[in-house]
């Protein structure tokens, strides 16, 4: 188990003098804050502890999919697959290729996407001077 060290009283406007945590009592919201104060008015960026290969590591990375569905919002329409459970069929199909998994779900297909696709299908359908719309 850590134990946390004192290396001098620092006064906290909010919360005065720090004390030593007990360690048969969990620590508070108030105690947590007083720790963190203390601990950031006495380090600097550069010597917190952390090297910057292991700050690149901690950072967060979003992937996004940028793939476009154009054959499943045209079989979604012709099906009349709701956009809920168009998104549920492509998405458990995915897991199932091993393509989305619980480390990587970057490629996992929402009902937003669904029918931002349709949208974009259904715009791209124009007349040929006739009653009916072809595509």
């Amino acid at each position: 188990m850590a134990t946390l060290t004192r290396a001098k009283d620092s006064n906290c406007p909010l919360f005065g003098v720090r004390v030593p945590f007990n360690e048969n009592v969990l620590p508070t919201y108030c105690d947590i804050l007083r720790q963190y104060i203390f601990t950031h008015n006495n380090t600097s960026s550069t010597s917190s502890g952390i090297s910057n290969k292991s700050r690149a590591l901690l950072t967060i990375t979003y992937a996004q999919m940028h793939k476009t569905l154009p054959t499943a919002a045209r079989e979604c329409d012709r099906w009349g697959l709701s956009d809920r459970s168009a998104a549920a069929v492509s998405s458990a199909l995915l897991q199932d290729l091993g393509i989305v998994t619980e480390n990587d779900t970057a490629s996992v297909i929402d009902r937003s996407k669904i029918r931002r696709e349709r949208q974009k299908c259904r715009s791209k359908l124009q007349s040929d001077g006739r009653k009916n719309l072809v595509l």
